[in-house]
C-alpha cells in the first residue's frame, strides 16, 4: 500500500513551481471618463446626423402624446485581426474582432459628457488615445 501512495505522490505536481509563457497577452481598459467633448460634433458629418430626423419621418416611434428624443450614444471603432501567426495556429489560438468604445454612461445626459470608454489595449494608451479625441475634437 505505501508503494502505492508514494507512486500516486511522485505525479502530484501542484506544489511544483514552473514558469508561465504565455502564447498571447491582451489587455483590457475601461474607465468612466468625463471628456471636453461636443459628442454631437464628434459625430456631425456622419449618417447618425440625419437618423433622428429620417426615422421620424418614416415611422411612429412612440405614441402621439409623447414626446421622443433620438440621440447617438455610442462611437465604436472595430479591431480586426488578419493574416496568420505561427504560435497561434500552432496552439489552436484565433483573433476575434475587438472594439474601442465610447458610450454616454447610463443614467447621464449627454451633456454632462461622462462616457463609459473600454478598449483592448493599457489604461494609459487608452487615456493617450482620449486626450487625442479631446483635442481634435
Amino acid at each position: 500500500m505505501k508503494d502505492i501512495i508514494f507512486l500516486i505522490a511522485s505525479f502530484d505536481t501542484r506544489h511544483e513551481v514552473r514558469p508561465i509563457n504565455p502564447v498571447i497577452e491582451i489587455d483590457e481598459s475601461q474607465s468612466i471618463v468625463k471628456l471636453a467633448i461636443d459628442f454631437h460634433r464628434l459625430l456631425s458629418g456622419s449618417i447618425s446626423a440625419n437618423v433622428p430626423k429620417a426615422l421620424g419621418s418614416l415611422t411612429n416611434v412612440a405614441p402621439s402624446s409623447m414626446r421622443v428624443s433620438i440621440t447617438p450614444s455610442a462611437l465604436r471603432f472595430k479591431i480586426h485581426y488578419s493574416g496568420e501567426n505561427e504560435d497561434l495556429q500552432k496552439h489552436l489560438i484565433s483573433m476575434a474582432d475587438k472594439y474601442i468604445s465610447i458610450e454616454v454612461r447610463e443614467g447621464t445626459a449627454i451633456e454632462e459628457c461622462i462616457f463609459f470608454v473600454s478598449a483592448p489595449i493599457k489604461s494609459d494608451s487608452l487615456f493617450e488615445l482620449l486626450r487625442f479625441i479631446e483635442k481634435e475634437a
